[in-house]
């Protein structure tokens, strides 16, 4: 038989199936139900979890208690709730059991009564469910927290602890229920706790204490309870407070600390209030304002840190006032200076940031600021460096760009780094910067590229220079030249290979030279060769350098 879930599962038990028919019909539009007509079969159908029990029999009162007392006894069912439908009172005359049911209805009965039952104790079962589920959250979040919670009964032995209050007192909760604190602790802490413990239940409202105990103190929170025996209890919040009992020593060894760290850093350092008065100043703002700090204490920031724009003479913004104002941390424009009580004039740097409470209230200013006078000498050096060599690399460019002898240069991938003008115009490229970034392959000598690469790859991973070898080129309009190519390992500053470099020259027209010399050599060698005449050639010193066949003839 199909059950609909959200329906609550109504358990009915009964010696007589016509009875348990005839329940099953009037609650079947309400509810999920389930037949049991003994005792035995009802503890199967238990396996179902059935929200409800309820109990009937047709013609025995006893049969539907003894049910129901079964039910009570056993620890699968005694926690759901029962419905035991009995006769008239008229038909029995003894009475029930203590608490055999959760619910007692009286035959006959309407069937709103029935469901009104039932619903009464669904929501018994709910909110019980939902009190066992917040007693549970309750006592983990107890036996959580580290503050030592304890509920004492109205002798002040103990009732329940948490897991922290059983590790301090170094036992388990077994052996601290039942007991008093002179059978757990040392009598002259024992002493304390009760007297706190009598206080509390004397004034019969919440008492707080501070007790020493070895090297820690502890803030203990009292309150009466009432208990379930109609007395009155004590319940107990402690917490270590130690380390607030030190809070005056390190708040001293951090105002020693700060003034420590203060009078060390490099830089000038000045603190105000939230009026923008001075406090401190460490030595080396001292230095630079030309003020001790005995003397500016208290006075205005403008009047000790007088600042003007370098060029226009006029006074800047103190940064004190804008943090203090929009509570932000600012810095001073460029060009600033400071003017000294002694009449020097600094250029300085500072930002200003302003002094927070744990509340995020602002309590002051820190003003942080140096003398940017070696800073400006050191920067006009790098600039004239920077110049120095901006000149060093056009004159390097014009050279390279001058020369006739084509420079490149590539990374280890054989990935143009960059080239001269020459090189660019052989390439078919307008700027020496439109061969960055392409291969071989990209250009117009494809057909070389893998013969250049494999010279490259010989010197980048032998580190050895080629030198002066002749290789073809294919010109971007698909001619041939000849050049006589060098190239050596390009390495960084660490002397570690990045790449190579390369140069070349173009040799064709002395290639076609040599060749045309070779084949006029050759046209005239032939001449003789089949000249009739006999002939030698003889050098000037007597030697003979050719003689024909003829001649040999």
């Amino acid at each position: 038989m199909s059950s609909d879930p959200q329906k609550p599962l109504i358990l009915i038990v009964s010696d007589s199936a016509e009875q348990a028919g005839r329940l099953t019909k009037l609650l079947k539009e309400r509810y999920n139900t389930e037949m049991a007509l003994s005792h035995e079969e009802a503890l199967q159908k238990i396996k179902l979890h059935p929200d409800i029990i309820l109990t009937s029999s047709h013609d025995s009162v006893q049969a539907a208690i003894g049910f129901c007392e079964a039910f009570k006894k056993s620890h699968s069912t005694e926690k759901i709730p029962r419905l035991l439908l009995i006769p008239s009172e008229k038909e029995h005359s003894s009475p029930l059991p203590e608490e055999i049911a959760d619910i007692v209805l009286n035959e006959p009965f309407s069937p709103a009564e029935l469901w009104s039952a039932l619903n009464v104790l669904l929501r018994l079962k709910t909110t019980e469910r939902t009190l066992r589920t917040n007693t549970i959250q309750n006592l983990i979040f107890l036996n959580s927290t580290p503050t030592l919670v304890f509920l004492k009964d109205e002798s002040f032995r103990y009732l329940w602890t948490n897991e922290a209050y059983e590790k301090f007192l170094g036992k388990k909760r077994k052996d601290i229920i039942g007991k008093t604190d002179s059978e757990l602790m040392p009598e002259s802490l024992a002493s304390q706790c009760r007297k706190s413990d009598e206080e509390a239940s004397r004034k019969g409202k919440m008492v707080s204490f501070l007790e020493h105990y070895g090297e820690k103190w502890y803030e203990t929170l009292k309150f009466p309870v009432p208990l379930a025996n109609g007395k009155t209890g004590i319940g107990g919040f402690i917490r270590d407070v130690t380390s607030f009992k030190t809070t005056e020593e390190e708040l001293k060894a951090r105002e020693s600390l700060f003034r420590t760290s203060l009078y060390s850093i490099g830089d000038a350092v000045i603190t105000t209030n939230r009026q923008g008065k001075i406090m401190h100043m460490n030595p080396v703002a001292e230095e630079l304002t030309g003020w001790n700090e005995a003397d500016a204490r208290g006075r205005e920031i403008e009047e000790v840190f007088r600042i003007v724009n370098e060029e226009t003479r006029l006074p800047v913004e103190n940064p004190v006032e804008r943090v203090l104002r929009e509570g932000i941390v600012v810095g001073l424009a460029n060009h600033t200076i400071l003017l000294s009580k002694d009449g020097r004039e600094i250029p300085v740097a500072d930002s200003g940031a302003p002094i927070r409470s744990d509340e995020n209230d602002i309590l002051g200013v820190v003003l942080v600021f140096r003398d940017q006078t070696n800073e400006r000498n050191f920067q006009r050096e790098i600039q004239i460096r920077e110049m120095k060599i901006r000149e060093s690399q056009l004159l390097l460019k014009e050279i390279l760009d001058t020369i006739p002898v084509r420079v490149f240069w590539k990374d280890r991938n054989s990935v143009y780094l960059g080239c001269n003008k020459p090189f660019a115009t052989d390439a078919g490229l307008e700027n020496p910067e439109d061969l960055i970034g392409k291969t071989d392959f990209d250009m117009g000598w494809v057909q070389q590229a893998e013969l250049y690469r494999r010279d490259d790859k010989e010197v980048i991973e032998s580190g050895i220079p080629k030198l002066q070898y002749e290789e073809p080129q294919t010109t971007p309009d698909g001619g041939t030249i000849w050049l006589k190519t060098s190239k050596i390992p390009l390495r960084n500053t660490a002397n570690e290979i990045i790449g190579v470099l390369g140069t070349y020259e173009d040799i064709t027209e002395r290639k076609k030279t040599e060749l045309a010399l070779q084949q006029s050599e050759s046209n005239f060698r032939h001449t003789l060769d089949e000249s009739p005449f006999g002939i030698r050639i003889v050098s000037s010193d007597g030697t003979t350098k050719y003689v024909n066949q003829e001649f040999l003839n």
